[in-house]
């Protein structure tokens, strides 16, 4: 059974009913934590960023607190899904059909199960992952195609380049704002050697559109990136637009919105391929300095030739590991032999806070124990002295 990832607590019910076949698991982002706690995958939050926080694998003290207690949550949350789905069964199917709990299910289907996400170690931080979770990389990747005759002559044209300027399907350009937008035209407008090829809903032309600036409702992005003119892409950190950009080479400037946007950025900050914008603060100046800084500054470049290099750097292709890995599934009628002991063990168990516990009261008992004999030989030795004083004050 080949099922998408984020919704697979809702279908692992129907195990028992078809026969209780292998479960795969697909993710078309990240390997997130609830995605990965059924394998009890070691994600240790001291340098491992939770989804959704924005955090990099190098940690304050508060963060390394935030970052464990949302891990916390997420277990949490797992444990409560859980819950809930039985309650859904039990109020909607007929008895014959519930022989297990979602949880006595979950763990035994963490035997044969197994995760293939869309991800790679170019967009994501480095971390341990068990031998069941496969990163297969961009699947979505195409051999790019040729432009439309106009737009190519119009790149072609480009004096020092084209920056390509797309805040992906989910975030219109009109939700930015008036000033927003006149702030991006403004810096635009003082970077005359480039062209700007931007998404918008409208071709209309803006208010303060200068000439290097073109309007397009839609475009094939691949075949944008492809082209050797385009030198920056501003972006809003989705994954996939992310790995594309590492494909073709393109340095990147990020404005994260919401999901795992603030993580994705963060690390392409980190590694120097791009800069990371605070959506609140964009004005004319902040992204005039940052649009000079990554197209002039020869580190972006030598950084996102390096990374590209590596995003391409496979003994196979996405399609052709993804497609290896089911078939091997299948083969083998799941993937019991990779099964980790980590799996079986709770969460007290795992980070060995029993282990802790004991060794902490062992030593706190070692400890006292040593006060108190230490203090009982004191008191001996005192006391003694006492008697021998009063003897001579009685005299």
């Amino acid at each position: 059974m080949v099922h998408e990832g984020w919704a697979h607590h809702s279908y692992m019910g129907l195990l028992d009913i078809i026969g209780n076949p292998p479960l795969v698991l697909v993710s078309t982002a990240h390997s997130f934590s609830f995605l990965t706690l059924p394998f009890n995958n070691p994600e240790n939050p001291s340098y491992v960023p939770v989804n959704f926080t924005g955090n990099t694998d190098k940690m304050t003290f508060w963060q390394r607190l935030t970052n464990t207690l949302i891990y916390l949550k997420y277990y949490w949350l797992f444990l409560k899904t859980m819950n809930e789905e039985d309650q859904v069964r039990q109020a909607h199917l007929e008895k014959k059909y519930i022989k297990r709990s979602i949880r006595e299910i979950f763990e035994d289907g963490s035997r044969t199960s197994f995760l293939s996400c869309f991800d790679s170690r170019i967009t994501n931080y480095v971390r341990p992952v068990q031998p069941k979770i496969v990163e297969v990389g961009p699947l979505h990747l195409i051999e790019p195609k040729p432009l439309d005759q106009k737009l190519q002559a119009w790149m072609n044209e480009a004096p020092a380049g084209v920056i390509y300027f797309s805040l992906g399907s989910n975030m219109k350009g009109t939700s930015m704002g008036d000033f927003r937008r006149r702030a991006f035209l403004k810096a635009f407008a003082r970077l005359p050697q480039y062209r700007v090829l931007w998404k918008w809903e409208s071709e209309d032309v803006m208010e303060g559109q200068p000439e290097n600036v073109l309007l397009k409702k839609w475009m094939p992005q691949q075949d944008v990136l492809a082209h050797p003119k385009v030198k920056l892409f501003i972006m809003q950190g989705g994954l996939q637009s992310l790995q594309e950009a590492y494909h073709y080479g393109v340095k990147l400037l990020c404005i994260p919105m919401f999901g795992d946007q603030d993580l994705n950025c963060g690390r392409v900050g980190k590694i120097k391929t791009g800069i990371v914008l605070e959506f609140n603060d964009l004005n004319e100046e902040y992204i005039y300095r940052a649009l000079k800084t990554v197209l002039e500054d020869p580190v972006y470049s030598q950084n996102m030739a390096y990374y590209s290099a590596l995003s391409k750097d496979t003994p196979m292709s996405p399609k052709e590991k993804s497609v290896w890995w089911i078939e091997y599934v299948l083969r083998h009628k799941g993937v019991a032999h990779l099964h980790s002991g980590a799996a079986d063990l709770s969460i007290v168990q795992y980070y060995l806070l029993d282990v802790i516990a004991f060794l902490a009261v062992v030593l706190i008992s070692g400890v006292a124990l040593v006060y108190l004999a230490l203090r009982k030989i004191v008191q001996s030795m005192i006391r003694p002295n006492e008697g021998e004083l009063r003897k001579k004050k009685v005299k």
